[in-house]
């Protein structure tokens, strides 16, 4: 993966910005759970966070430049 984004003549890495963006969606699902009380059942919360955080980009970036979720079907097919 070597995608850049011009932004006024500035080259941004691809992945800094999903990565904002997968941030961006974690905290909004952060707020989430917290309002529906699931962080009683959770352990370690920082922990939590950081791999649903992982999880949410590895899911942006593999609808985004591998064509949506084919990966959960491959072993399958």
């Amino acid at each position: 993966m070597t995608a850049e984004l011009n932004i006024q003549g500035i080259y941004v890495p691809a992945l800094l910005v999903l990565g904002i963006l997968a941030g961006l969606l974690g905290m909004a699902l952060q707020r989430l759970l917290m309002m529906l009380g699931i962080y009683r059942w959770v352990w370690h919360r920082s922990l939590f966070d950081l791999a649903f955080m992982l999880i949410i980009g590895v899911m942006l970036v593999n609808t985004l430049f591998h064509g949506g979720f084919s990966f959960i079907f491959k072993p399958f097919f």
